[in-house]
Formats: C-alpha cells, sequence, structure tokens
C-alpha cells in the first residue's frame, strides 16, 4: 500500500512537472498595458512648466505636438550624443537615457520626479514600437 502511494505521488509530480513548461511563452501578455506615450506620458508628464510643451521647448525637444515620432526619429539629441529615437536600439536611445538616473549628459528626467520603471518601461515599448512603415516619405532620409 505504501508503494502505491509513493507511485501516485511521484506520478503526480511527473504531471506537474511536465505541465509547467518552465519559462513563460508570452511575457507580454502578463505586463500592464501601456497608455498612448504620447498624449498620455508625454502630455502629461513632460510638457508642463514650460519643459517640452509646443511653446519655447527645452532643448528645442517639443514632445506634445502632432507628429513626434517623424520629428524624432533618428534626430541626433541637442545636449549630447545619440539619437532621441532608435527603434533598433530603445535603450540606447537618448530619449529613454535621460529618463535613467545617470543620462548620457543634463540631469535626469523629468526633474524633480522621476518616472516609475514600468512608464519609463512604456517609453522603450514605444521607441521601439517607431517603425520606418509608420513615418510619411522621407521621414527615414
Amino acid at each position: 500500500m505504501r508503494a502505491a502511494v509513493v507511485v501516485a505521488a511521484l506520478a503526480a509530480a511527473a504531471a506537474l512537472v511536465a505541465a509547467c513548461p518552465g519559462a513563460l511563452q508570452d511575457p507580454a501578455a502578463f505586463t500592464a498595458a501601456c497608455p498612448d506615450v504620447p498624449s498620455q506620458i508625454f502630455a502629461m508628464r513632460c510638457a508642463g512648466s514650460g519643459c517640452h510643451g509646443a511653446d519655447a521647448p527645452a532643448a528645442s525637444l517639443d514632445l506634445v505636438s502632432p507628429g513626434v515620432a517623424e520629428r524624432l526619429y533618428a534626430r541626433p539629441a541637442a545636449g549630447g550624443p545619440g539619437l532621441l529615437i532608435d527603434p533598433a536600439n530603445p535603450d540606447g536611445s537618448v530619449l529613454v537615457r535621460k529618463l535613467t538616473p545617470t543620462p548620457p549628459f543634463g540631469a535626469q528626467q523629468p526633474p524633480g520626479a522621476p518616472l516609475d520603471p514600468a512608464t519609463i518601461d512604456c517609453i522603450r515599448r514605444w521607441v521601439r514600437s517607431v517603425g520606418i512603415a509608420d513615418l510619411p516619405p522621407g521621414a527615414s532620409d
């Protein structure tokens, strides 16, 4: 009888292990949905107090006027080296790097109120999603 219990327990454990793939097949399915980055993050967190709004934007970086992806795609940053948006290297994009505690130049943005990691990840995903197919003809030249 005891051997039957051990065999049943081993069979149950084997079934559990076989049912568990050991890795997440689609991790994106379990992450929170991101808001629209230009209208809900840039407009709300980056454009206020005369920073990156349409009127006299700091560092000539307007993050709220229509067509922000087209205007920033493959454009060099004004204050230092790097591209503002590089979809092939989102973590190397100045737009993403300036949000970190150790930006490539200048201070972390937004000053005094850093974005949380989930919001930064949404911006990173948005940068990755900006593709040549999404831009008007001639924008990637």
